[in-house]
Formats: C-alpha cells, sequence, structure tokens
C-alpha cells in the first residue's frame, strides 16, 4: 500500500467520525435540564456567591459541555438574557447532581443583583436556570445609638433604661443593650444581653444586686449579614451606675461616658436620691 492510498484511508476514516458526529448531534434533541436551585447570596461588600446543582447533557444524565454566568439589574428571563452582563463563559460544568459555587466579585457594595446560570451539551442545546437575586454587604455600619440614659425604679432593684434610636434606621436591625460588672462592654459580646429589640426605645432591667457596679452600651447592628471578619457594631457611649443609689455617699455620684477608642472622661454628676 503506497503513501497515497493510506493517506486517502485516513481521510476517509475521520470523514466517516466527522458524519457520525454530525448524525449523533442532529439526533440529540434531549436538552440539558433547567437550573432551579441556584442560590445567590452576598458574601461582601463586593461579592455575591451563588451557589446550585450541576446539571446533565441530558437531563439530568452525564456532564454537560459549556456553562454561563450572567448578572442584571432585573430578574433574567429568556426575552431579556441578551440585556444581561456575561460574567463569566469559562467555567467547566461538573457531573450532574455535583454542588457547584461560583463568586461573583467587582460588585458595588450595598447593592442588588439578580444572577442567571445557562448550560448548552455538545449538540448546542442549552438550558436557563430560573433567576436568583442576591444583594452585596453593606460597607457602612449603621450610626451610633446617640444617648443612654438610666433611671432609678422607686420599687426593687431596678433600672429603667432610655436611649434614642438613630436618625438614620435604614441600615439598623434594632438595638442591642449590653450590661457588664465594673468595666465597661466593648462590643456585643462582651456582656449581658438585657434587652435586644427591633424599634423600642426603654427597656427595664430588674433583679440588680447590692454592691456592685454596672455598666451599659447600646449597639446598632447592621441590617446585613456578618462579613467573614464582621462589620463592628457601633456603641453609644457606655454608662455606669452603681447600685444600690442608697449606698452612694452624699456627694455627687460620677457618671463616666467612655467614648469607643478613648479614654473615661468625667461627664455630667448627679445626686442619687
Amino acid at each position: 500500500m503506497n503513501s497515497r492510498t493510506l493517506a486517502l484511508l485516513m481521510i476517509g476514516a475521520l470523514l466517516a467520525t466527522a458524519c457520525e458526529e454530525i448524525r449523533r448531534f442532529e439526533d440529540d434533541d434531549t436538552f440539558p435540564a433547567e437550573i432551579e436551585t441556584l442560590s445567590c447570596e452576598g458574601t461582601a461588600e463586593d461579592t455575591v456567591t451563588c451557589t446550585w446543582t450541576a446539571v446533565g447533557d441530558d437531563a439530568m444524565v452525564g456532564r454537560a459541555a459549556r456553562c454561563w454566568i450572567f448578572r442584571h439589574h432585573e430578574r433574567i428571563e429568556t426575552g431579556n438574557l441578551a440585556q444581561a452582563t456575561l460574567v463569566d463563559d469559562t467555567l467547566q460544568p461538573a457531573m450532574a447532581g455535583t454542588q457547584e459555587s461560583y463568586d461573583v466579585t467587582g460588585l458595588d457594595p450595598d447593592t442588588g443583583y439578580w444572577f442567571a446560570v445557562q448550560v448548552a451539551d455538545d449538540a448546542g442545546n442549552s438550558s436557563l436556570s430560573k433567576s436568583d437575586d442576591g444583594k452585596t454587604l453593606d460597607s457602612v455600619p449603621p450610626e451610633p445609638v446617640p444617648a443612654l440614659t438610666a433611671e432609678v425604679v422607686p420599687t426593687g432593684n431596678a433600672l429603667t433604661l432610655t436611649w434614642t434610636l438613630p436618625a438614620d434606621t435604614a441600615d439598623l436591625a434594632g438595638v442591642l443593650v449590653v450590661r457588664k460588672q465594673n468595666t465597661a462592654p466593648s462590643d456585643p459580646s462582651d456582656g449581658t444581653p438585657v434587652c435586644d429589640t427591633d424599634s423600642a426605645t426603654s427597656h427595664e432591667d430588674t433583679h440588680l444586686t447590692d454592691g456592685v457596679e454596672y455598666h451599659y452600651a447600646a449597639f446598632a447592628p447592621p441590617t446585613t449579614p456578618p462579613r467573614p471578619a464582621p462589620l463592628p457594631s457601633r456603641p453609644t457611649r457606655s454608662r455606669h451606675w452603681h447600685w444600690p443609689p442608697s449606698t452612694c455617699p452624699a456627694r455627687p455620684h460620677r457618671m463616666h461616658w467612655i467614648f469607643p477608642g478613648a479614654s473615661p472622661r468625667d461627664s455630667t454628676m448627679t445626686t442619687w436620691e
């Protein structure tokens, strides 16, 4: 067999293989399944993490050939897919049933986006997932609680705590008042929570113990979920009271304001009855 004959045989084999692939593609009318498990959640001020269960080349069988992720300012559907922003077109789909995850980065803080995943098989059959929305985290914590005061309850070992809500409550999850003995609470976990409320501005703290100095601070947690390094809650100035008032000396009892990050300094002075 000469080289020319061998070359013709090789070309014939390649053509036969190509024709077989073409027939296979023409006969492939089974689309990848539609991803129905897409879930998107903000994980940083510039990132939304999308997770889903991989679908197959034929419905939920095998492995799809290609995968694309899109984002848009409104729900993504077939009709507006052309207006959506292509995030990544280089993804290699996993086997059907595998859990997949993708971090969409470079987004604006405190902003909502819609996402969708499109998959295709070798024959070009494609399906678009159900769209899901996710919002990046806020990079600015809420304003601090501007004021925190207390009054002695006439009967019982108790104080009535009163505070003022921040002027801007759009990003406020509520107010958390924390109590600690002898030193001021430095963060929401540093002490005993005495009140966790959405909109209340007062609370009666009862069952106080004689001879104990109590410090209080009010924190304003953000509405967005915490980052891996949580957003700091900003406390109001911390105040402390000595219980019971009747054991305090006749001279005025000092109220100490403790500013976050600064040393305590004497401020308002009052006399316990």
